[in-house]
């Protein structure tokens, strides 16, 4: 499976994701076709892994429960910066719609966690905190990928800890 992860992920630097074809994944992860779609049923089912890759690792490294947004953040835009092929993800709008499904679902796990709790969070208005997070989150990241990654972690967390400041607190 990683082969055809590394193979979309390696495409996409030169290639816009929907221009990107299952042959041409399947050519340069030197699998067959069939192989391909044992494993995954799209192009979109290889992103939407290699996002659960990466917060499947924040849910093993973190109780929920028990960590503070700012050390999420923190480990998210780390793991970015150390995956830059996997970050550049982010900038190709033909995924925004996948990305934006799919972060949106995380962020409700994460909330679920932690923000009920929070006495700004107001479960009547969920679906707007998930939606506005997810979309602010994916735009940040967008911004310092474009930007070639030169604002440090840490300020980028202070940065975005202020920008979602009515959701975070």
């Amino acid at each position: 499976m990683n082969k055809i992860v590394d193979a979309l992920l390696e495409l996409m630097r030169t290639t816009p994701y929907s221009d990107v074809t299952v042959t041409e994944i399947c050519g340069l992860a030197h699998v067959a076709r069939k192989t391909f779609y044992r494993s995954f049923e799209s192009k979109d089912a290889v992103v939407s892994y290699r996002l659960a890759e990466m917060f499947r690792e924040l849910s093993d490294k973190f109780d929920f429960a028990d960590t503070e947004a700012r050390e999420l953040l923190l480990y998210c835009f780390e793991y970015l910066e150390r995956n830059k092929t996997f970050a550049a993800v982010f900038t190709d709008e033909g995924l925004s719609p996948l990305l934006e499904k799919e972060i949106m679902a995380y962020v409700r796990i994460a909330y679920d966690y932690t923000l009920h709790n929070s006495a700004s969070f107001e479960p009547a208005y969920g679906e707007y905190y998930y939606k506005f997070t997810a979309v602010g989150f994916i735009s940040i990241i967008q911004t310092w990928v474009k930007g070639g990654f030169k604002i440090p972690s840490q300020m980028l967390v202070a940065l975005t800890r202020r920008l979602l400041s009515g959701v975070l607190a």
